[in-house]
Order: structure tokens, then C-alpha cells, then sequence
């Protein structure tokens, strides 16, 4: 088997690895990777997905379409490999909530930070109180 990988080839394995890593990192785990975490699920996706359609002898073809049928394998490869990872949490750290303090010190948490004057809250009139 000949593999031609010229730029052409490559730059369509990007995007086929983008557009099916964006979907399947939604649909597996709720939020995106960030770019090159979507192409990089997507085109292990492709690889895993090419790798079990070839075992289990399956085809998917959408005639007149050959990368909707390769961003469609992609996707279901994606899927798989990003479901495993998180069922084993592969990095075995847990992602802090966004915006949180966890890990900062104690008098960091419930004020500002040292240097920095905590914002003091003023109702204005007419403005619903923020308590």
C-alpha cells in the first residue's frame, strides 16, 4: 500500500481531525479541547476509527461524499478514545472548576489577593440589592 503524504493529504487530515474532534470531545465530555486538542482527538479518532471499521469489516459511505464518510469514522473514533480517557482520567488529575481557588492559600479564598483591596459591594438606588 502506497500512502501519498503530500501537503494536500495532510492539511485534510487536519480538518477532517478538527471537525470530528470538536464534535466528539462535545458529545463525550461536554466541553472542547481547544483547537489542537480537537485535531489531535480527531485524527487519533480517524486512526482508531479506521482501525476498527478494518477489523470488524465495517463500511460507512455517503456517495459523492468520501470526507463526510472519513469525518463520520473519525467521529466515532474520536469518541471511543476520548469515552476511554475518561473512564481512566488518563492524566489522573483532577481539572480545577474555572475560576475557583483551590490550591490557593487560606486567606486567598474568601478575599482578594495580597496587594489587592477586596471589591466592597454599594447598592445603588432603584438597583436590586446582590445579597
Amino acid at each position: 500500500m502506497v500512502l501519498n503524504l503530500d501537503f494536500d493529504t495532510v492539511l485534510l487530515w487536519i480538518l477532517v481531525g478538527l471537525v470530528a474532534g470538536f464534535f466528539a470531545s462535545h458529545l463525550a465530555l461536554g466541553h472542547g479541547l481547544g483547537l489542537l486538542g480537537d485535531v489531535i482527538a480527531g485524527v487519533v479518532g480517524a486512526l482508531v476509527g479506521g482501525f476498527l471499521a478494518g477489523v470488524f469489516h465495517w463500511s460507512i459511505t455517503i456517495v459523492g461524499h468520501p470526507i463526510l464518510s472519513a469525518m463520520l469514522i473519525a467521529f466515532i473514533g474520536a469518541v471511543i478514545v476520548l469515552m476511554v480517557l475518561r473512564v481512566f482520567n488518563a492524566s489522573g488529575i483532577r481539572r480545577r472548576a474555572y475560576g475557583s481557588r483551590a490550591g490557593a492559600p487560606d486567606r486567598w479564598r474568601h478575599g482578594a489577593a495580597p496587594g489587592l483591596q477586596a471589591p466592597v459591594a454599594v447598592d445603588r438606588p432603584g438597583m436590586p440589592s446582590r445579597n
